[in-house]
């Protein structure tokens, strides 16, 4: 081999040693950098669905305190009902503790109580109702298996059954979309989801306690966490908190290869940087605003981004006979079957 060419291969290795060095370091600072916004925004809209879950709660509960009280004593009352409608109480329904049958209601909506509550289902909520306070049940289907959360109180003889849907906390969960497959997951304080982009999966009512961020929400802890999604087969990042009245559990998750594709931006532009002595043609490079404040405070920030989104077709459930969902099929549901079977 001559000398020139000699030369030549090895001034080309001692020039791209150093662009790929710094594309390298430029790609894990934006791998940490992602995380840590992640850490930090997802966590924060956990925090504020989760108050807003709570501050519904509470009204919730101080109104089905007030027609609890008057019902059981029938005690007539004037625009309760449409208070009722406002909070999504689909009824109210005063039942004798030992026969279960109802000897008193309060029906907003046009689903009235039941002459007899079930047996099985009196059972379960005389374990759950207490005298001292209203709790709030688990998840459950109504007569027409439609999710619904029931407020319970036992008053003497009686127990009182308030019904609410979860329209409220579904619509909660909706307004939150970012990225591919960004959103939002809501659990009961079983770990049954509540509000979730897949219908299936609400209406189910799918258990999903398994899961460790739903564990940590369970146990009332507030946080970041990254963890391994069977449904997605992927890593997810996700911010959780609870809601205190309830026990409820709010996260945010989002898969961590979407953090990696944002960083993998600032490696590829770091690999297409032309060398110092270029960029001095045009003037010095640590002054250039472009370069330096615009073109890499642009990659680095989402928030300067172009948000056209990705039009390509993503797997959400993983696997060769998986469906196949595009953004807005994960969004609204309107995909190819799902994977119950999978958290």
């Amino acid at each position: 081999m001559k000398l020139r060419s000699i030369l030549f291969l090895a001034f080309s290795g001692i020039a791209v040693i150093p662009v790929v060095s710094l594309a390298a370091w430029i790609y894990v600072f934006a791998v940490d950098r992602e995380i840590d916004k992640v850490k930090e925004s997802h966590l924060l809209l956990a925090k504020n669905v989760g108050a807003a879950l709570d501050r519904y709660a509470l009204d919730a509960r101080s109104l089905f305190e007030h027609v609890a009280f008057h019902a059981v004593r029938d005690i007539p009352m004037a625009g309760t009902k449409e208070i009722m409608i406002d909070l999504d109480f689909v009824h109210l329904c005063v039942a004798d503790a030992k026969t279960g049958t109802v000897v008193n209601e309060v029906v907003p909506e046009t689903l009235p109580c039941p002459a007899v509550v079930p047996k099985q289902r009196l059972r379960r909520f005389l374990d759950v109702a207490r005298a001292d306070e209203v709790t709030f049940s688990p998840v459950l289907p109504n007569p027409l298996n439609r999710p619904t959360i029931y407020l319970l109180k036992r008053d003497g003889d009686k127990i009182v059954i308030g019904a609410i849907s979860t329209n409220y906390i579904v619509d909660q969960g909706k307004v939150i979309s970012f990225g591919d497959r960004g959103h939002a997951a809501i659990v009961d304080h079983a770990g049954r989801l509540i509000a979730h982009p897949l219908p299936a999966w609400r209406e189910s009512m799918k258990d999903i306690s398994r899961l460790t961020p739903v564990k940590k929400m369970l146990a009332r802890e507030t946080g970041t966490i990254k963890f391994f999604s069977p449904a997605l087969k992927a890593d997810m990042v996700a911010g959780y908190t609870f809601v205190p009245t309830t026990g409820w559990g709010v996260m945010i998750p989002q898969p961590f290869a979407e953090l990696k594709k944002d960083a993998g931006l600032v490696r590829l532009w770091a690999s297409r940087r032309p060398p110092v002595e270029q960029k001095f043609r045009h003037g010095p490079w640590v002054g250039d605003q472009q370069g330096i404040d615009g073109t890499s405070r642009w990659l680095l920030d989402p928030r300067q981004r172009d948000r056209r989104g990705n039009h390509g077709r993503t797997t959400f459930s993983g696997g060769e006979d998986d469906p196949i969902l595009t953004r807005n099929e994960f969004r609204d549901g309107s995909g190819p079957a799902y994977r119950p079977d999978l958290t």
